[in-house]
């Protein structure tokens, strides 16, 4: 970022949220389960699908993502 740019690609592949489920509380709307897809390579958003029409990804510029935790043994 300090030099002007982004990895998007970069921070894909390091992100452990991709492929899991999150609980997005956005500021001042409604708290959205749905699963976490990848990373806006223009912005830096979370994509998430969009709970409300399968298979539409979302991205996330503002809000709290919170991380779904499995069960023990799953």
């Amino acid at each position: 970022l300090s030099d002007g740019r982004f990895d998007g690609g970069g921070w894909a592949a390091r992100q452990v949220t991709t492929g899991r489920g999150v609980r997005v509380h956005l500021p001042g709307g409604p708290i959205h389960e749905c699963r976490a897809v990848g990373v806006d390579p223009e912005s830096g958003a979370l994509l998430v699908e969009d709970p409300a029409a399968p298979g539409v990804e979302r991205a996330v510029q503002v809000g709290e993502v919170q991380h779904l935790r499995f069960a023990e043994g799953v």
